[in-house]
């Protein structure tokens, strides 16, 4: 009885998480740049692995957060690409671990990459800061304090 119910607790949580990160309107990699221009919002190229547990918190505990996937709604266009399928579009990219987050501005200019997973609580801010152009007047730090974030990355100088 006990391992059905574990059994059903396990299939429940990886159903939810799925869900969860299903939130998120992922476009197909060979149409991103396309709908960007189009959309004239900046991009955002996801790189996992199905085999990183890393990747799997991240879509699970970041994108699956209702305020990155709206902001990612509003403000990016996305794409998800598996490395161990797209491995010449992660060396173009110079992915070298995952998950790795590439952020492209609509007209081709490449904005930032961001190695590793990165909790909901900064990702959301990260996002702003690249949304709202920011990134090309401040740092991360000054950004985070201006927004009077109380987080260790603000009271970097």
């Amino acid at each position: 009885m006990y391992v059905i119910l574990a059994s059903a607790f396990i299939a429940l949580s990886l159903f939810c998480g799925a869900a969860l990160a299903s939130t998120v309107d992922w476009v197909d990699i060979a149409s991103l740049e396309k709908e960007s221009k189009a959309a004239d919002k900046p991009r955002m190229i996801y790189f996992y692995s199905n085999y990183c547990p890393y990747c799997a918190k991240m879509e699970k505990e970041t994108f699956g957060d209702e305020r990155v996937s709206s902001y990612l709604k509003e403000h990016f266009v996305v794409s998800r690409v598996d490395t161990q399928k797209e491995q010449d579009l992660a060396i173009k990219y110079r992915v070298r671990a995952v998950p790795t987050t590439v952020f492209i501005y609509a007209d081709g200019t490449p904005i930032d990459t961001l190695p590793g997973y990165i909790d909901a609580n900064i990702f959301i801010w990260m996002l702003k800061y690249i949304g709202t152009k920011e990134i090309q007047s401040v740092s991360f730090p000054e950004f985070l304090k201006k927004n009077g974030v109380d987080h260790p990355m603000a009271k970097i100088d």
